[in-house]
């Protein structure tokens, strides 16, 4: 359990805007999971508390952990691409696609768009071996 947080803390600290390099497939998953279970916590209180300044400050908090988890999450997504030896153009493709879906009102669509591409990053393993992006990792 202390690489998880070793790999979070590392995420969110060390490699906040870490571009180069590759990101293991439990360095994502890691991520992903942590901020799922981070962001269904704060949506379930903010269901739950029926205390409207409560949940007005629920609602702030989860805002602004959005917007400080955006930057790490674009970063981990393009070095597991880079792990997996695609460009980072296969790293942000899908950002217009899902934007496209969420204006269109496609909602369910997009959400499943959303967990097919990180399965699919979960799920590929990277080169064994160096690669244009680095070394692989060894965590």
């Amino acid at each position: 359990m202390s690489d998880f947080f070793q790999l979070i803390k590392n995420t969110f600290t060390k490699k906040y805007f870490q571009l180069a390099g590759r990101a293991s497939r439990k360095e994502y998953l890691s991520f992903n999971i942590f901020v799922f279970l981070l962001s269904y916590l704060i949506n379930l209180l903010i269901t739950f508390i029926k205390h409207d300044i409560i949940s007005l400050v629920l609602s702030i908090i989860s805002f602004f952990f959005l917007i400080y988890i955006a930057v790490p999450a674009i970063t981990i997504t393009i070095r597991r691409i880079h792990d997996i030896n695609l460009n980072t153009f296969f790293g942000i493709i899908d950002i217009p696609i899902l934007i496209v879906f969420y204006l269109k009102g496609y909602y369910n669509v997009a959400t499943i768009f959303s967990v097919f591409t990180r399965l699919l990053l979960i799920l590929l393993k990277g080169t064994p071996t160096t690669n244009k992006y680095g070394e692989p990792p060894t965590y």
